[in-house]
């Protein structure tokens, strides 16, 4: 993602949402040696 975050990204690759109106989190759980996203929160607005 070079060194950008996934907000940053979501945002550039979007229309009509600007920085700010947009919140992401994920959580991410290691599960026998591999990672996996386990939670993936989005909100508008």
């Amino acid at each position: 993602m070079d060194g950008q975050t996934l907000q940053d990204i979501v945002v550039s690759n979007s229309t009509g949402v600007d920085p700010g109106q947009i919140g992401i989190g994920v959580d991410a759980t290691e599960i026998d040696g591999l990672w996996y996203v386990t939670d993936l929160n989005l909100s508008f607005g």
